[in-house]
């Protein structure tokens, strides 16, 4: 019959090793730290370019309520001034109002409101934010390190619960 022997390996010093030492510890501890300060700058990174693609599709949107209104109203769009907000203001909120039927029951302007009556953002002018600015013929997103006062991004913080109340008599810039 064969007989096979099985030899059981030993710590080499006659003691049995529990545990990590302190040089496995450290060198672990350094592995781990090193791919945290690669992995922060790239998430950071990331997530800036994410959230300036969404920007840039809201203003997209914005930019598609302005030609569905131009081609509603045969009109463009117009801004009383361009100093300040006024002229972002003045066209966001003509997109937002609802026509008033006619006298008939059909509404005088198909689809509108144009864009979400809903959306109230506020003003920046802070380099550090997203804004989005009117160039007299539409919509353009100002990244940040640019200059310049818009109306800021806020990546859906900039949305109120009930729509924008119009003053009575309000008119629609560029509405005929």
């Amino acid at each position: 019959m064969l007989s096979l022997r099985v030899h059981q390996s030993r710590p080499s010093f006659g003691a049995e090793r529990k545990g990590y030492t302190l040089a496995e510890l450290i060198v672990t501890i350094a592995v781990v730290g090193v791919l945290i300060g690669v992995a922060i700058p790239i998430y950071s990174n990331v997530r800036n370019a994410s959230e300036e693609t969404v920007a840039m599709d809201h203003v997209e949107a914005l930019n598609g309520a302005v030609m569905k209104y131009s081609q509603e109203c045969w009109k463009f769009p117009t801004a009383p001034s361009a100093t300040g907000t006024n002229d972002e203001y003045a066209v966001l909120r003509s997109l937002q109002y609802r026509f008033p039927n006619l006298s008939n029951g059909a509404p005088n302007k198909a689809g509108s409101p144009f864009f979400n009556p809903n959306y109230d953002p506020r003003v920046s002018s802070n380099s550090s934010d997203l804004r989005i600015r009117w160039n007299g013929k539409s919509f353009e997103l100002l990244k940040r390190g640019q200059s310049g006062t818009g109306l800021k991004y806020d990546n859906g913080n900039d949305m109120r619960n009930t729509p924008y109340t119009f003053p009575p008599g309000y008119k629609p810039e560029g509405a005929g």
